[in-house]
């Protein structure tokens, strides 16, 4: 259970200053989930497909680690085509890790609960979600939602049990535009979060990792990063 993957390390600095290729230009940009999607999404080849970003395996998140410049972590199913200086990249196998083995992890996910319209004809969901509501963090929940953790280990279950968040960050991207009573665009909203886990299913965890955990994966949720604790 292989699978070699492509890392590739897009400082937001060198991200923003690329695009003018792409209609961009200023450090509020980075609050733009489209400006994140294309920055991203610009580094690789074009591919004859209605979804590249499934198709090249491309997952991603802006990280903000404590005394370095905040960049873009992606992970590949391919190499990045363009090569931009200040862009590092490495080949390296996905760890397999073993069920019981307890792990930190980092993980960026869209933490909302959505409620769409049922077709009675069909009993499918039909157009958009009709409410979104964000999931509360544990100390607000009051039972109508669950809680971040309680949420949080549904999302990773079976892969990852005994989820314990030690820090989770919730930001809020893009800005409804409003014009002639219709609104265009869209708020994002993006809950990264650091906890500790015990790896359940080696295998699960392996497919989540390729996969992405959630939705909103073109636009910088779904990255799962893990690390043994020895």
């Amino acid at each position: 259970m292989t699978s070699t993957l492509f890392f590739t390390r897009l400082p937001a600095h060198v991200a923003l200053a690329r695009g003018a290729e792409f209609h961009a230009g200023n450090p509020s940009l980075l609050a733009q989930p489209q400006f994140r999607h294309r920055a991203v999404m610009s580094l690789f080849p074009s591919v004859d497909s209605s979804t590249p970003r499934s198709e090249l395996g491309v997952l991603f998140r802006l990280d903000h680690v404590p005394g370095q410049a905040p960049y873009f972590l992606i992970q590949s199913r391919v190499r990045p085509s363009v090569e931009v200086s200040g862009v590092d990249v490495k080949e390296a196998p996905l760890p397999h890790v073993p069920a019981g083995t307890t792990i930190r992890f980092r993980v960026a996910v869209n933490a909302v609960q959505r409620k769409g319209k049922k077709s009675v004809e069909e009993g499918t969901r039909e157009g958009k979600a009709t409410k979104v509501n964000s999931i509360p963090f544990d100390a607000d929940a009051t039972g109508e939602l669950p809680g971040i953790t309680e949420w949080l280990s549904a999302k990773l279950s079976p892969a990852l049990t005994q989820v314990t968040i030690l820090n989770h960050t919730r930001e809020l991207l893009g800005k409804p535009r409003r014009k002639k009573g219709t609104t265009k665009g869209f708020v994002l909203q993006v809950d990264t979060i650091d906890g500790v886990a015990q790896v359940g299913d080696e295998y699960a965890l392996h497919a989540l990792q390729l996969a992405g955990v959630g939705r909103e994966k073109s636009y910088g949720c779904g990255l799962l990063s893990v690390m043994p604790i020895a």
